[in-house]
C-alpha cells in the first residue's frame, strides 16, 4: 500500500490530539502542540543517529565526507524516510 499523503497524515494527527484532549480533558491545541513537540523531537534524534552512523562509514572509509552531505539532504528533503 502506498504510504499516506500529507493531508491524510494531517487529519489521522488531527483526530489523534482531539481524542487524546477529550480522554484527558485538556485543551485539544496544547495536545497538539505536545504532539508537535515529541515528534521534533523524535525527529531531531533520528537524524542525529543517521548522522552519528554516517561519520562512522567516513571514518571507516566506507563512504566519503560528500557522500554523508548527500545523504543528510536527501533525508531532509523526506526522501530517506526524513521529515515531510
Amino acid at each position: 500500500p502506498a504510504p499516506p499523503t500529507d493531508a491524510e497524515r494531517a487529519e489521522r494527527e488531527a483526530a489523534l490530539a482531539k481524542a487524546l484532549a477529550e480522554e484527558l480533558g485538556l485543551d485539544e491545541a496544547k495536545v497538539s502542540a505536545a504532539l508537535d513537540d515529541v515528534r521534533a523531537a523524535h525527529d531531531a534524534e533520528r537524524r542525529q543517529d543517521l548522522s552519528d552512523r554516517l561519520d562512522q562509514a567516513v571514518s571507516d572509509g566506507t563512504l566519503t565526507a560528500g557522500d554523508k552531505a548527500s545523504v543528510l539532504e536527501a533525508y531532509d528533503a523526506g526522501v530517506l524516510g526524513g521529515p515531510h
